[in-house]
């Protein structure tokens, strides 16, 4: 992983956990953060091509 992508990474994980769990008044654990960031990379995947 370069570190562009990893920023992205950083940046789609941020937002999603912003959107769909701080707007409403969620927490979110380390574990969860670490689900979100490997959804987040799988769908970074699906969206190259080869």
């Amino acid at each position: 992983m370069t570190d562009t992508e990893f920023e992205e990474l950083k940046d789609l994980v941020d937002t999603d956990i912003r959107v769909n769990r701080s707007n409403f008044g969620k927490r979110t654990s380390f574990a969860e953060e670490l689900e979100i960031a490997e959804s987040c990379f799988i769908a970074m995947g699906r969206g190259r091509v080869a």
